[in-house]
């Protein structure tokens, strides 16, 4: 039996057209495996819908889960801008992140599973080129393992202006960038997460990330994961209100 899921593509990010030409080209295969016959449509309705933001598109995405529906983006920088409305997304469960926070790195789903699970995130180590989008990474996987923070609490030594790879370091802590051991040329990454069941050399994901491809599958990803959830009664009875 086909499921029909509307899909509402929001904001004007890079991934915006990759992510199109990948709904169209998967669209079928999905229907078929899955059951799930993702629609585009210009605006949510009664049924459950995903709202996919490519950038920008956070007060459309806020209005959208607040009515019922779930979401995914590509946009972090809003977010870690916005520590309440990315807190009320978190506690309502219905976004996904993957093309946003390192896309194409299985992080979200890695930390949300150990926590989930019972384990103990000790420490989380990103280290890459850019210091701007490692400042939002930090403040992102702060949050996800609850510790709410904001850019001003990140510490940036003066002297490590000049270093071209850094390195920040998440836990129960304010974190601070230091010059990374190793130079990694963009857009290699790297991720340690260091937990109870870990031990101390931690998981680490090392390889490429973005790239409108990447994030446009990771965001597909995520849409898919979301729509195969339950619906809930609350969400019908949200997405009722918000028709009325």
């Amino acid at each position: 039996m086909t499921r029909r899921v509307p899909v509402v593509v929001v904001g004007t990010g890079a991934a915006e057209p990759a992510f199109r030409a990948l709904l169209e080209q998967r669209s079928n295969d999905i229907a078929g495996v899955t059951g799930l016959l993702l629609v585009p449509v210009e605006q949510w309705g009664p049924e459950p819908s995903v709202i996919v933001n490519t950038g920008a598109g956070l007060t459309t995405v806020m209005a959208a889960v607040q009515a019922g529906h779930s979401a995914v983006t590509a946009d972090l920088g809003e977010l870690v801008s916005a520590p309440t409305d990315f807190a009320v997304l978190r506690a309502d469960g219905r976004l996904g992140l993957s093309g946003a926070l390192l896309p194409g790195f299985p992080l979200a789903q890695t930390l949300r599973r150990q926590v989930e699970s019972g384990d103990v995130i000790e420490s989380v180590e990103i280290v890459g080129p850019a210091l701007a989008t490692l400042v939002d990474e930090a403040l992102a996987v702060s949050a996800l393992i609850g510790v709410e923070l904001r850019r001003e609490d990140v510490t940036i030594p003066v002297d490590v202006a000049a270093a071209a790879s850094w390195s920040v370091v998440v836990g129960h802590h304010l974190p601070v960038v230091r010059p990374a051991s190793a130079m990694l040329p963009a857009p290699v990454r790297t991720v340690t997460v260091r937990s109870r069941w870990t031990g101390g050399d931690g998981l680490t994901l090392t390889g490429s990330v973005g790239g409108a491809e990447a994030v446009a599958g990771a965001l597909l990803a995520d849409l898919l994961a979301l729509a195969r959830e339950e619906d809930t009664p609350w969400r019908a009875h949200r997405r009722r209100t918000a028709a009325a």
